[in-house]
């Protein structure tokens, strides 16, 4: 027990610290893949049935966001934003879910960002079943569970109540466009999949085969759907665990001096949402700032980036470096106010150190993680439920060796203490004894008797 307890503190990570000086710009970019095939997912857990490819239309979305990311972050255009980034044969790092949507959205980002270099490049994933950096959303039982009570909460239950027209026209639309010949209102916890089929059916016609009627449906249903998923990732229902990973590899990279100074992570729309979540942004959060996530979904194509950028670039009065979160919606980059810890207001920017500190103190990690989602399915979450039941044994074992140790002891000095004891009493008598003994003396030859 004890080896395997020094053996885990020499695996404990040192707590990460933001440099002193931060010399060179940073961003972390995590995007949601271009426009793909229709999807269709459980309500409850999140997982979907199938792996849908990029569409034609994905290309556009990510012209123009490469084009986005090299206005702001590369040379010359990047000077007027503090954020010009060294993009050099080690500069960047790409990470993707390992899904075809997000690979192929990641190469063709790379490839437009990039299309002069003579070696791609290289795009890490990890296996969807073990993904708890951008797919933690979908392992988390305590997450599903808290969903399942939501659906049936007044809130929902009243929304589901007032939006059952719009269901209505969306199945209208879905047998007008032979979408789903039979299709009919489905019920609000289920309405996700009926707006993806008629979103990507629209989306992939002829723009002037689709009824400006039907249009104007599924703009109403993008606004039912923004309303339920928002929820669905806030911070009243999720918690931020579906975000921590995500949000702690942010705050590495950013004080990683040696590291790349771009780092993008290819993924969905729930990843972003849960990103926010983590760093204090939600529908749920209670800032009128916020409402937006409500009234419409991130779209295909869409990123949010964290810059972090050096004293001279974050204003007159910064003494450190500074991180800030952009949103790119498709057309323009907006400035999202973060708070830097749970108790301050949101800034426009926030000191690097403390970011990082917020991230460090506000987040689940590793076994908290796995705690705070009821996982026991993953192999890391089963490793870490065993280290700490062998933690408590070796506490309980210690504590057990301790009180035998202390008995022991008392014991050792209860005997020693009982040998002084009689040591003195034995003391105390032997000179009366002595005299005793000596007036019964006789000396022999002498006729003599000792007084």
């Amino acid at each position: 027990h004890s080896w395997h307890l020094a053996q885990r503190e020499r695996a404990r990570p040192p707590a990460r610290k933001a440099p002193a000086k931060m010399t060179r710009a940073k961003a972390i970019v995590i995007t949601r893949h271009g426009r793909r095939s229709r999807l269709d997912k459980n309500p409850h857990h999140l997982r979907e049935s199938s792996d849908p490819p990029l569409s034609a239309q994905a290309l556009p979305e990510i012209a123009a966001l490469a084009e986005a990311l090299r206005s702001r972050y590369l040379e010359p255009s990047c000077a007027a934003n503090g954020a010009c980034l060294d993009t050099g044969s080690r500069g960047v790092r790409a990470e993707s879910s390992g899904l075809a949507r997000t690979l192929g959205t990641a190469e063709a980002l790379l490839g437009r960002l990039f299309p002069n270099r003579s070696l791609p490049t290289p795009v890490y994933s990890r296996a969807e079943h073990d993904d708890t950096l951008l797919r933690a959303y979908n392992k988390c039982p305590a997450h599903a569970a808290r969903l399942t009570e939501w659906y049936g909460s007044g809130e929902f239950l009243r929304q589901e109540t007032v939006s059952l027209a719009v269901r209505g026209r969306v199945a209208d639309a879905l047998r007008a466009l032979e979408v789903d010949p039979r299709a009919e209102a489905v019920p609000l916890h289920m309405f996700w999949n009926e707006f993806d089929a008629l979103d990507v059916a629209i989306r992939a016609s002829n723009a002037s085969a689709v009824p400006s009627d039907v249009e104007g449906v599924l703009a109403e249903a993008g606004g039912l759907a923004a309303w339920v998923e928002a929820r669905k990732f806030g911070a009243s229902i999720e918690g931020g665990a579906c975000g921590s990973a995500l949000l702690r590899e942010v705050a590495a990279a950013a004080v990683d001096v040696g590291g790349p100074d771009l780092h993008v992570f290819s993924a969905h729309y729930p990843t972003m949402l849960c990103a926010l979540t983590a760093v204090g942004v939600s529908v749920s959060s209670g800032e009128s700032a916020d409402s937006w996530l409500g009234e419409a979904l991130l779209p295909t194509g869409s990123a949010l980036a964290f810059e972090v950028v050096p004293p001279e670039a974050a204003g007159a009065a910064a003494a450190s470096a500074a991180v800030r979160l952009l949103y790119w919606d498709g057309s323009e980059w907006r400035l999202i106010p973060v708070p830097c810890s749970r108790s301050e207001a949101r800034l426009a920017s926030c000191p690097l150190d403390a970011f990082v500190r917020h991230v460090e103190v506000s987040l689940p990690d590793g076994a908290a993680w796995c705690r705070a989602c009821d996982n026991d399915s993953l192999a890391r979450c089963r490793l870490a439920a065993f280290e700490a039941i062998t933690t408590q044994e070796c506490a309980a074992d210690a504590a057990a060796s301790a009180a035998v140790a202390v008995i022991c002891l008392l014991s050792i000095l209860l005997f020693g203490a009982c040998l002084v004891i009689g040591w003195l009493i034995r003391s105390a008598k032997a000179p009366r004894q002595g005299r005793a003994v000596v007036s019964r003396m006789t000396f022999p030859g002498s006729g003599l008797q000792a007084a």
